[in-house]
């Protein structure tokens, strides 16, 4: 920090020569040995050289940007990746890293355009076809997310996160048998991560394999013990076996990490009421002023009768 300071103080008294100036653009530039406070000094450092081109320029106000995205500074950055396109109008990466900042900001149309423009310039660059999916997707147009997804993987097909986000849209299209092979390939490029292993648990739920699914669950859970949705997850299979006190105790278990979680509410009341347990009603009427749809949303495939709703 103290070599930063030194540097700036060179900039302000107008000593800076190349040298200086070359250590400060490494610096902005330098993701992996500096923080972003670091990097946000030594770029803005820069942009007050009058000598720097306009290409160092661009460059700089888009390494500034990027700094700003890691510190959730949406509209900073967004303004700095536009004045860097007025600079370097076919800027692909600030087209993409603007359409990150516009997602977050809510304003999911400008992203989607940003996206296109950054495929147009680059129609090999898989992360733009997934970012652009992820748009898709969060705003519930999977049909387009998936198409989308489906390039990204031809471009990369090593990338598990993008067969994890494309099965969990196959998963909403109802597409289980699609959703579950794209899982797999998640898993099986990479192991470690638990939210495919519940994903395709959920999966086999709704195909009618619970017992199989459980496995998948067990798995999820040995990664990720403090996930409110794995216990979720593992509680439809119990109550899809009629394992009523299975499902009752790992639904208790999600609500005890996440209490509003309507769809284990609304499960542990179905088990409880089919154990005899009037407390269940309770459940059910507490997920339904939560989520008054929650009723439509799950399915529990062999309970064996659902409680009436009061």
């Amino acid at each position: 920090m103290q070599a930063t300071v030194m540097m700036l103080l060179a900039i302000i008294s107008g000593t800076t020569n190349s040298s200086v100036a070359n250590d400060l653009m490494k610096q902005c530039a330098d993701q992996s040995s500096y923080p972003a406070d670091e990097r946000i000094a030594s770029c803005s450092a820069l942009l007050g050289h009058r000598y720097l081109s306009n290409n160092d320029r661009a460059e700089t106000l888009y390494n500034r940007g990027v700094a700003y995205n890691e510190k959730r500074l949406w509209d900073q950055a967004v303004l700095d990746y536009t004045e860097a396109l007025k600079l370097r109008p076919n800027y692909e990466f600030a087209f993409v890293n603007r359409g990150i900042a516009y997602s977050n900001k809510g304003q999911f149309g400008r992203a989607i355009s940003d996206y296109s423009e950054a495929i147009k310039l680059s129609p090999r660059d898989a992360r733009a076809y997934g970012n652009r999916a992820n748009v898709y997707a969060r705003n519930g147009k999977c049909a387009f997310a998936v198409k989308d997804y489906d390039k990204a993987i031809e471009l990369d097909p090593q990338n598990a996160r993008t067969f994890l986000n494309r099965a969990v849209c196959y998963d909403r299209m109802k597409r289980f048998d699609a959703a579950e092979a794209s899982y797999s390939e998640s898993i099986r490029l990479d192991s470690s991560n638990a939210d495919p292993y519940n994903g395709r648990c959920y999966v086999l739920i709704e195909r009618g394999n619970p017992q199989q699914a459980l496995a998948d669950c067990d798995k999820a859970l040995m990664l990720a013990p403090n996930d409110p949705e794995i216990w979720d997850t593992r509680g439809y299979a119990h109550l899809s076996l009629s394992r009523f006190s299975d499902a009752i105790r790992d639904y208790s278990k999600a609500l005890e990490l996440q209490p509003k979680l309507a769809s284990s509410l609304y499960g542990r009341g179905v088990a409880r009421v089919n154990t005899g347990d009037k407390a269940g009603n309770a459940d059910i009427r507490a997920a339904l002023r939560i989520d008054p749809g929650i009723a439509h949303k799950v399915h529990f495939l062999n309970a064996k009768a659902l409680p009436r709703q009061k």
